[in-house]
């Protein structure tokens, strides 16, 4: 689902205008330019039946889309979402987008900008 979701998100054209291909899993790289997004898995259940797994998945995943501005930081969580609302394909069943907050950390010298999305992904194990 990891990889699926950020090769998805590499090949929206209006996404990366805006980030080229920083959109990784895990942590902001130091010293990484913005505007970009780091994508987190937070949580998620294994489906299960009478007879017992049954392959399905519905994991949680935080996105957090960075900006040195708010327009910066907001313009890329409107690709994502554009990009994920509704998404299916290969083992991934469906992405809906269940929440958004804004935050903003004006620490100088380099004041940041984040929009943050939750996702549910529905998909199969692999």
């Amino acid at each position: 689902m990891e990889e699926a979701l950020r090769a998805h998100l590499l090949a929206q054209n209006p996404l990366t205008a805006l980030t080229s291909t920083r959109i990784n899993w895990g942590a902001r790289p130091q010293g990484n330019a913005s505007p970009c997004v780091v994508l987190h898995r937070v949580g998620g259940e294994r489906e299960q039946s009478m007879t017992g797994p049954d392959g399905v998945v519905s994991a949680r995943v935080q996105v957090d889309c960075w900006g040195v501005t708010y327009t910066d930081a907001k313009s890329v969580a409107r690709q994502v979402v554009a990009a994920l609302n509704g998404y299916r394909a290969g083992a991934i069943m469906r992405v809906f987008i269940d929440s958004e907050r804004d935050d903003q950390f004006l620490d100088p010298p380099d004041p940041l900008y984040r929009t943050r999305l939750d996702l549910r992904v529905w998909h199969t194990e692999a």
